[in-house]
């Protein structure tokens, strides 16, 4: 319900119009409801009541000034005068205090349309997020059917990989156990060629010094004071080959069998020393 339908008008005989009958209560009720008051639409009907007390103000000034005129004598003239005058300020004062009303009222008119655009973009903006999760829902089943789809492509996919690591697994095992056959094969052959090659091969046989078996060193001169023993400063020792020397107690009167075998077989001895 409008809020000056709350109250009672009366005819005016200085405008020829009607104002709102406030008391002054109301009047103060109605000044702080307009600072607190959040709907634009009462907050301008809390105005525009505000706005018909002080025209009817105006108005009443203005019949006392009208009754004054028709009742002063010319013995208080000039004090009616001043009060006039003092009127005559208040009067201008309202006008002033109704210009700044009238700047608020437009300020809120202009605050007013500004929410209604927005409300207008915010009903726009729900309808068309309502359009969106139509769209979406629409596509639910869609969507369920191809994670469906999906789901029965992955499974098949981990079934075939599960089948391929168990037919790797196997074929890994089988290659194995053939390598293992293939190896212990070549063994064999290794084997064979290796005491074939004791049979039918002559020895080479290159000296190497005791110090330079022990650090791995294969370019020993074989001298009886070789070039490493020098650079190092030690005393270049040889072994004697004991196999060799002594057939009848290794392999089988064979003695040294050793394709390179580095110690002193039948070489000339001048000059070394042995350990």
């Amino acid at each position: 319900m409008p809020i000056n339908s709350l109250y009672a008008d009366t005819q005016c005989l200085i405008c020829e119009g009607t104002h709102f009958v406030v008391t002054k209560p109301n009047k103060i009720r109605l000044q702080d409801a307009i600072v607190t008051v959040q709907d634009p639409l009462k907050r301008l009907d809390i105005s525009a009541i505000l706005f018909d007390i002080d025209r009817q103000q105006i108005c009443e000034i203005a019949m006392l000034r009208a009754q004054a005129a028709a009742n002063i004598s010319a013995s208080i003239e000039q004090p009616f005068l001043r009060h006039i005058e003092d009127k005559d300020r208040m009067i201008e004062e309202l006008k002033s205090r109704l210009a700044d009303r009238d700047s608020q009222l437009e300020k809120t008119r202009q605050a007013t349309d500004v929410l209604e655009r927005e409300i207008t973009n915010l009903n726009d903006e729900l309808g068309n997020r309502d359009a969106t999760i139509q769209r979406l829902e629409e596509r639910v089943p869609h969507l369920e059917g191809q994670l469906a789809e999906a789901r029965n492509y992955h499974e098949m996919v981990m079934r075939a990989k599960h089948q391929l690591a168990d037919d790797l697994k196997k074929t890994t095992n089988k290659f194995e156990a053939s390598k293992k056959v293939i190896t212990m094969q070549e063994k064999g052959m290794s084997e064979l060629r290796a005491a074939k090659r004791v049979r039918t091969e002559p020895l080479v046989h290159k000296l190497q010094c005791l110090d330079c078996f022990k650090t791995d060193q294969s370019d020993c001169d074989g001298s009886s004071n070789c070039q490493n023993c020098q650079s190092a400063n030690t005393l270049c020792t040889y072994r004697l080959c004991k196999p060799y020397h002594e057939k009848s107690r290794y392999s089988h009167g064979k003695g040294c069998t050793k394709l390179r075998c580095t110690q002193l077989h039948d070489e000339d001895r001048e000059g070394y020393r042995f350990s």
